[in-house]
């Protein structure tokens, strides 16, 4: 169990009633008894809502993301088969749909305030990034989705997550509460752990109208979404997995979903463990570049890295050292890992010699040193 609110039965018995209502009012479409194209429009959308609904749920009660995948993979037909029963609608009744299908600046479906289908389609992204889904079904989700530069968070989250020739906008469908994350994929490092720490300081209260908010003291359901489901940011964890920062570094938040985040601390190479290796750290007060250059040669986790980003490893390589460049000239508290640490000066010692940037190289790793001397325990 990861939810504290309710009891495991109750979950329990919540799936089931789930998988009843999808299966029931999908034979109940499929069968035509739903006559009219609007009303067909109206089930598609709470079929696709209670999916995603339901794979919260699923995660709520504690199963295993490996577990959670097939679920995760049922959200896509569900979210696809609402854009073919609006496509149906007459020519006369297509402006019907947007509150169905646009994530801002439209109005109520179903009951429902837009900003809902905001959060669900973030909720889905955040679980399809968790579970490792494949791209390719990745690719048919942002596509079904839509909104391209529309939405500035949305945008660089697709952007990330595949859509490399998105274009991003420059305004945010609902700022007063998604302004932290958008603005995380332009900050430092630093700045960005602070950012996302700050969404979720705020992120129940700013959702007040929000289908789930307060459910947990709802003791009588009218609709699908009075259910409790569990209050997760999941938001917040695809943000943190898209700029790999490690959950270590997030504050702890009951409503922060860590089993979601995926980015663990690189591990230092076999046998060098933190406590050892700063038993060979240099004397700082006479640091040389000499000993500069035997230490990252021995303590260079590059490899680690590159296994980590893949494709992504130049542009991400050069985001991390100079993220910790800019904490270094700032002198800001450094929440680097030793890891990331033990690259930037590695990433510092091979670029400088071909960096126009004016500073004293012997400052910079002593910094470092200091730093790795702090993580020490």
């Amino acid at each position: 169990m990861r939810d504290t609110r309710k009891n495991k039965a109750y979950f329990e018995e919540l799936v089931i009633d789930f998988e009843e209502a999808l299966t029931e009012t999908q034979e109940a479409l499929d069968a035509g008894n739903f006559s009219t194209p609007s009303s067909k429009v109206d089930i598609s959308l709470r079929l696709f809502q209670l999916s995603i609904m339901r794979a919260v749920t699923l995660y709520s009660y504690g199963i295993s993301l490996e577990i959670l995948k097939p679920y995760v993979l049922a959200i896509l037909p569900f979210r696809q088969q609402l854009t073919i029963h609006a496509d149906k609608l007459p020519a006369a009744h297509q402006p019907y749909r947007y509150a169905f299908e646009q994530l801002g600046e439209a109005g109520a479906a179903c009951g429902s305030e837009n900003i809902n289908r905001y959060i669900y389609t973030l909720w889905w992204l955040s679980l399809l990034k968790a579970c490792d889904v494949e791209q390719s079904h990745i690719n048919d989700a942002l596509n079904i989705v839509g909104e391209r530069g529309k939405d500035k968070l949305l945008d660089y989250i697709a952007l990330d997550l595949g859509d490399v020739n998105r274009p991003v906008s420059t305004k945010l469908y609902y700022p007063e509460v998604y302004k932290p994350l958008s603005d995380a994929f332009e900050a430092s490092k630093n700045e960005q752990v602070k950012l996302l720490n700050r969404f979720m300081i705020n992120w129940y209260d700013g959702l007040e109208a929000a289908d789930w908010h307060d459910n947990h003291k709802c003791d009588l359901e009218f609709e699908y979404t009075d259910y409790y489901i569990g209050y997760w940011g999941l938001e917040h964890a695809l943000v943190a997995n898209l700029l790999n920062i490690p959950k270590k570094r997030l504050e702890q938040h009951p409503m922060v979903a860590f089993d979601l985040i995926q980015n663990e601390v690189i591990p230092l190479k076999t046998g060098n463990k933190l406590n050892d290796l700063l038993e060979d750290l240099p004397d700082i007060n006479r640091l040389t570049l000499q000993e500069v250059a035997s230490f990252t040669l021995k303590n260079n986790p590059s490899k680690q890295f590159k296994e980590k980003w893949g494709e992504d490893y130049v542009s991400r390589a050069m985001q991390l050292w100079r993220g910790v460049k800019e904490c270094y000239s700032k002198r800001e508290v450094c929440n680097f890992t030793a890891q990331e640490l033990l690259f930037a000066m590695s990433y510092e010692y091979a670029v400088a010699p071909y960096s126009s940037e004016n500073n004293d190289a012997i400052e910079f790793y002593k910094w470092c040193f200091e730093n790795l001397n702090e993580k020490q325990g």
